[in-house]
């Protein structure tokens, strides 16, 4: 341990976070949760959480993350009254994980986070569709990062292990089934239009 960590870790065991149970390091993650959830903002455009996720694939890409920080990505916010169901979208921008994760070769963890993030759309605009379709008679209504998908895709097809593959066939197939339910809401409203 260097004198940077030894000075740090003294901090965090006798500053604020002295009453908190746990490892130096479970207090620190913890620390640096609490100081996102009370400084970043949609203002900021969650820009201190992108900092936070960046410096640590910086650091190491191996690295697990902390679970908080990923279900703060991968959060979707229901906006009541909302006019459109890219709304429903509106959150701490699931997209940007994904991407950042591509970025950093975590291929199998972009590919999970990208599968979430279908079925979540999907589950959301099954109680939406029922009770708004208006939504659905705009292209930006049924958006998704499909170009993010499709380099994914592309890297599974050539994948060497075989759970990227698995994972790539799952992303395509929620793909699919999204874009089935967005062409039925679609042809339900020309209908009865």
């Amino acid at each position: 341990m260097n004198r940077r960590t030894e000075d740090l870790a003294l901090w965090l065991l006798r500053g604020p976070t002295q009453s908190w149970g746990g490892t130096v390091s479970q207090r620190a993650w913890r620390y640096l949760q609490q100081c996102l959830e009370n400084n970043d903002t949609k203002t900021s455009d969650y820009e201190y959480h992108k900092v936070a996720l960046k410096k640590i694939l910086d650091e190491d890409r191996t690295t697990r993350l902390p679970l908080w920080l990923i279900q703060f990505f991968e959060v979707f916010f229901f906006v009541p009254y909302t006019t459109t169901l890219s709304n429903i979208l509106q959150g701490h921008q699931p997209e940007y994980l994904i991407r950042m994760c591509f970025k950093y070769d975590l291929i199998g963890d972009a590919l999970q986070y990208s599968i979430n993030m279908i079925r979540e759309v999907q589950r959301r605009s099954r109680g939406f569709t029922k009770t708004n379709r208006e939504p659905f008679r705009t292209s930006s209504a049924t958006w998704l990062p499909y170009n993010v998908f499709d380099q994914l895709l592309e890297v599974c097809a050539d994948a060497k292990e075989q759970r990227i593959r698995d994972l790539g066939k799952e992303l395509k197939q929620e793909i699919g089934t999204w874009l089935t339910m967005a062409k039925k809401f679609t042809t339900e409203i020309q209908t009865n239009a």
